[in-house]
């Protein structure tokens, strides 16, 4: 089923079990000490089924409008989590066709929930991801990024390059 959203195997237990390893193994490395200095104790953090699945909060559009080759960008998303070191966001957007000619800011984790995604690099190379998909982009990237009108995704992003581009709260 090209729409399915998030199921529990394959990349997104991989995926889980990063996350889990980068902010859940500390909480019990610590919870041995004795007596831990005043902090409070790092929990595993669910993610809200009707986020992930559900209508979601207007954002600010973010891409240039010279840069729209096809579609209209009406951004929606939220952050699910934003711990000391990463973002996690869900994102979804209409289809839209974009010419990225500013190089990426970021390095970007990404897992799409539904939609189709087509990227070609600078090289001409066309790379299309489905739902169900990883990906990365690389800081720098350049290139055409063009998404199916069901688009919707996972985003894991490094904090203090996420409130370097977006701000912080």
């Amino acid at each position: 089923m090209r729409g399915r959203i998030l199921d529990r195997s394959g990349v997104a237990a991989i995926c889980a079990t990063w996350v889990a390893g980068c902010l859940i193994a500390p909480a019990f490395a610590a919870a041995g000490d004795a007596d831990p200095p005043n902090k409070a104790a790092a929990l595993p953090v669910g993610f809200d089924e009707q986020k992930l699945r559900g209508e979601l909060p207007a954002g600010e559009p973010f891409i240039d409008p010279a840069a729209i080759l096809k579609g209209k960008s009406s951004p929606r998303g939220e952050v699910l989590f934003r711990g000391e070191e990463l973002i996690v966001e869900i994102y979804a957007d209409d289809e839209v066709k974009i010419r990225a000619s500013q190089p990426f800011p970021h390095d970007e984790f990404i897992y799409i929930l539904s939609g189709d995604l087509l990227l070609t690099g600078t090289d001409g190379i066309e790379r299309h991801y489905n739902a169900g998909d990883t990906l990365m982009i690389p800081k720098g990237f350049t290139g055409i990024w063009h998404q199916s009108e069901n688009f919707r995704e996972l985003v894991v992003i490094e904090r203090k390059a996420y409130d370097a581009t977006y701000g912080s709260e």
